[in-house]
């Protein structure tokens, strides 16, 4: 099992910064997901896609910088031992995690 939190800073026209952390379960308890591949992905009225990827720090810890048009959607995956983790869509400011 893995949880994806994200952060998107601010939900406006222009670049945003997008951060959070991948967290696996072992034992029943939380621990960063150290080198998970995260892929953020745009979904706008013009434009659909994977923006940018990255590998998460020993902490499980990621960030975007990213340029979005008005009314676009972000949302971010995690691939985890060969499986795509998604997150749902973000709304600026609320923590969003994946199980």
């Amino acid at each position: 099992m893995i949880a994806l939190a994200l952060l998107l800073q601010l939900q406006v026209a222009g670049p945003v910064q997008v951060s959070g952390q991948v967290l696996r379960v072992v034992e029943g308890d939380s621990v960063p997901a150290a080198s998970a591949r995260v892929t953020l992905h745009r979904v706008g009225e013009a434009v659909q896609g994977a923006v940018d990827s990255t590998i998460t720090g020993a902490d499980g810890r990621f960030s975007f910088r990213a340029r979005i048009d008005s009314g676009d959607v972000l949302l971010a995956s995690a691939r985890w031992h060969g499986v795509e983790y998604f997150a749902e869509p973000m709304v600026s400011g609320v923590p969003v995690r994946v199980m």
